[in-house]
């Protein structure tokens, strides 16, 4: 069984900023971690983020410093949980971290997707990605032992054609947060912010290939002048401290400027907000989620002229007008988070999750799973980087809906795990040939027959052997 006290002193011994940006605390720093800073009352958000970032950190000499640029999308989970063995349980310490910092190194290749996902069984999960209408989101869920974090910034071009000296916007935000009251410090929560740009461009520190990203050395939040135009912090948190007292609060707190302007319930209904920027110069939106210790949090904004002045015009740049704009939930159902503890019907109500369905008892077809690389191998069948595979299982329509995704490694690279939901991801990164093993199973326990999808790494460069 695991124990709270460690648990509790880590929390209150992690020094957190506590401060909406813009607004003038005594003291303050720049988080270098990943993700955008989380501040709150109770003040996990500094756990959050160092937490997340902790296992990532390499050594100086074995990184070279490189830059982003926005629309940029990052994504973490990290913890702990135990495995039966005999004789006893294992620890097992999982982490896992995903960015697409569009770097400004053309020869990287053109794989900028603008989306971050990692999804740890037993630990977590975090998503995000920078597009335009609902495709700007961030969420992230983690069960008993672990915590994640995801956020997302973009552009946001402001065009008015009257060139007025301001002009309104209008900003729907669907966003919800809800943390398990287990008897231990649980915390989950979302944010927007909505900032002018400052001159400034993000570093990122990357392995001597000169592509990976090992982590960023600055977040979004750090590139937006303050005070911030807009900002809205959502956020369920229950904090046991060292004495035992338990401290808890839900809600959401909205800043104009860097001034609070008020605290208010979670919306379970879209949220119309108004905001005055400055036209014909750009904006900067950032999302983030993040959840500790159980619990799921998800946002997702959309920014339209406001009905005030139809006529300005909305520009989201480098993100095609084709976006297809995913679900930030996409491959999850009510069931896989029913077991969390939480109250699902606000995520039911925002569109986030269909509501939970019955078993079927008379569903007797299994689903099915579509693997796809990414990037696709050359016409001979090899890659000279490392390669993403994505399985993503589908039931039959009326079916009882996929329960897991199992899949196993072997060759090159060796690895086995079940994934409880319908979207699983596999990162290869040994030289050689990976065969990779995989199926689904659906809520009514049928199980399609494996399939297989191989890849081939050659990282070595060619050389030529003369007289």
């Amino acid at each position: 069984m695991k124990t709270n006290t460690v648990r509790m002193a880590l929390l209150h011994s992690i020094p957190s900023p506590c401060a909406i940006p813009g607004e003038p605390p005594a003291s303050r720093t720049r988080s270098k971690a990943i993700g955008v800073r989380i501040r709150h009352h109770l003040c996990l958000g500094g756990a959050v983020l160092l937490l997340a970032a902790a296992p990532f950190a390499a050594e100086a000499r074995d990184l070279i410093e490189g830059y982003f640029s926005l629309p940029a999308a990052q994504a973490a989970a990290n913890g702990t949980y135990f495995e039966p063995v005999p004789g006893g349980n294992q620890l097992i310490s999982k982490q896992d971290a995903a960015y697409d910092l569009n770097l400004m190194r053309p020869f990287c290749g053109p794989n900028h997707v603008r989306r971050a996902n990692v999804n740890i069984p037993k630990v977590g999960f975090a998503g995000a990605e920078a597009g335009k209408d609902y495709g700007h989101f961030a969420a992230a869920g983690s069960d008993d032992g672990g915590v994640a974090s995801a956020a997302a910034g973009t552009w946001v071009e402001i065009n008015d054609p009257q060139d007025r000296a301001t002009v309104k916007l209008k900003l729907e935000i669907k966003g919800f947060a809800s943390a398990p009251d287990q008897g231990f410090s649980t915390s989950a929560g979302y944010e927007v912010y909505v900032g002018r740009a400052l001159d400034h461009v993000p570093r990122v520190w990357l392995s001597d290939d000169g592509c990976t990203v090992n982590h960023p050395a600055e977040s979004f939040v750090d590139a937006l002048a303050t005070p911030l135009i807009y900002a809205l912090v959502g956020y369920d948190d229950t904090l046991v401290d060292l004495q035992g007292n338990v401290h808890t609060r839900n809600g959401m707190s909205i800043y104009r400027y860097g001034v609070k302007e008020g605290d208010a319930p979670q919306s379970q209904e879209p949220m119309s907000i108004t905001i005055e920027v400055e036209p014909n110069r750009s904006i900067v939106v950032v999302v983030s989620a993040y959840s500790v210790h159980g619990g799921l949090a998800v946002v997702d904004p959309v920014i339209t002229a406001h009905p005030d002045n139809p006529d300005v015009e909305i520009g989201i740049p480098y993100v095609p007008d084709e976006d297809p704009a995913p679900h930030p939930l996409d491959g999850f159902t009510a069931e896989d988070f029913a077991a969390r503890g939480i109250d699902l019907q606000p995520f039911v109500n925002l569109g986030f999750l269909a509501p939970a369905q019955p078993p079927s008892d008379t569903d007797t077809v299994a689903p099915s799973t579509t693997a796809t690389s990414s990037p696709g191998p050359n016409a001979s069948g090899w890659n000279n980087g490392p390669v993403t595979v994505t399985l993503a299982a589908a039931d039959n329509p009326g079916g009882s809906g996929v329960k897991q995704i199992k899949f196993s490694t072997a060759g090159a690279q060796t690895t086995f795990d079940v994934v409880h939901a319908s979207i699983a991801s596999i990162v290869i990164t040994a030289e050689g040939i990976t065969t990779i093993s995989f199926s689904a199973t659906d809520n009514a326990g049928n199980t399609e027959s494996p399939k297989t999808l191989t890849v081939k790494i050659d990282k070595t460069l060619a050389t030529i052997v003369g007289p």
